[in-house]
């Protein structure tokens, strides 16, 4: 693992730098890699590292070997090529990598070694909560899918990778698993999932893994291609790492206390749009925040729910229309690059060519 000293940064000896040479290797051979993206030294920068210095060393103290965790660096104006790899459109930032997967998911800690250290720690202990009885699943969040496991001891090495997966997808999926006896009534060693309905019941999809749960890569594969929830709500929160995310977006703004125009938005997804999923990202939010965006639109809070569209950095607002058939038509039109000269066809388009990208839709 290649170690680079900067004249700049005294954490040199504990904080990995990565090129284009080590990067894969580094990826690989650790569970959790935490990547200080930066693109120049300033005072920032500097400071940053020194803390992360800190950070390894405890972390090191606490018994987290390399295979376990590595705090690097990389400096994205040298390395154009990572940059791209790690969707990186603004840093200074912190990247997560979780068993070679880039997460979305942002470092959302105190940028001191307590803060640092105690956010880590919690990114690596086992998220799988153990089951007795089916019934136990009860109150499921609607903003997670739930994963359930039968196998017959915790010792076996399919729950090690299943630990793996399970914090892979840890902000999306909650796992859980049965052991033994319990775990009887359904074959050993299979993997199916549950999730909430919008009606609130708990429903078991007829689908089992059928694959071998010693293979990584094919149950995140399996498990994100079932993925729940539909929807997720754009906040002040997440809006920074939807900005990077490559897809358009579809967004329902609607008033927090009108549940039924979500339900309904959610329900014409799951029938018409569940194709869809690799290429939009579908999303929910809170009208009173989008307040601001509504007037440059010459609307207010009264007019909703309204559905906007972000296609690469121009946002079009459209009447509220999930009457079967009509989100599948403008999702076509997105398909085709239609969306620009045919967009009226849907419903009526409220606002002119002028672009207004989701970077300012808190604004």
């Amino acid at each position: 693992m290649e170690v680079i000293q900067n004249p700049i940064d005294p954490a040199g000896g504990s904080v990995v730098q990565i090129t284009q040479s080590n990067i894969d290797s580094v990826l690989a051979d650790s569970e959790l890699v935490v990547i200080f993206c930066y693109f120049e030294f300033s005072r920032y920068t500097t400071r940053l590292l020194s803390i992360l210095h800190k950070v390894a060393n405890e972390i090191s103290k606490a018994g987290f070997g390399p295979d376990k965790v590595v705090i690097a660096k990389v400096d994205c104006t040298a390395e154009e090529a990572i940059a791209a790899k790690l969707n990186l459109y603004m840093y200074p930032k912190i990247r997560l990598i979780r068993n070679g997967l880039v997460s979305n998911y942002p470092c959302k800690c105190k940028h001191n070694v307590q803060g640092f250290v105690e956010f880590i720690k919690g990114l690596v202990s086992d998220p799988i909560i153990t089951l007795n009885n089916v019934n136990e699943l009860h109150d499921l969040s609607e903003d997670m899918g739930h994963v359930t496991a039968y196998l017959d001891t915790k010792d076996q090495p399919e729950y090690e990778v299943l630990r793996k997966v399970a914090n892979s997808l840890k902000h999306e999926h909650q796992f859980y698993v049965r052991f033994g006896d319990s775990a009887q009534q359904m074959i050993t060693g299979q993997l199916r999932i549950s999730f909430r309905s919008t009606g609130g019941a708990t429903v078991e999809l007829d689908d089992t893994y059928q694959g071998s749960l010693l293979n990584f890569a094919d149950i995140c594969t399996w498990v994100q291609q079932r993925r729940f929830p539909l929807l997720r709500e754009i906040t002040y929160d997440n809006e920074d790492d939807l900005r990077v995310i490559q897809r358009p977006l579809l967004i329902l703004i609607h008033m927090p206390s009108d549940t039924q125009s979500a339900k309904e938005y959610k329900e014409a997804i799951r029938k018409e749009l569940e194709p869809e999923r690799g290429r939009l990202y579908f999303l929910t939010g809170d009208g009173i925040q989008f307040e601001k965006l509504l007037l440059r639109f010459g609307k207010s809070i009264s007019d909703l729910p309204l559905i906007a569209l972000d296609y690469y950095q121009h946002l079009s607002v459209y009447d509220y229309n999930v009457k079967p058939g009509k989100l599948r038509e403008l999702v076509n039109d997105v398909n085709t690059g239609a969306i620009y000269q045919r967009g009226i066809q849907l419903c009526r388009l409220l606002t002119s060519d002028t672009g207004y990208h989701i970077s300012g839709l808190f604004e």
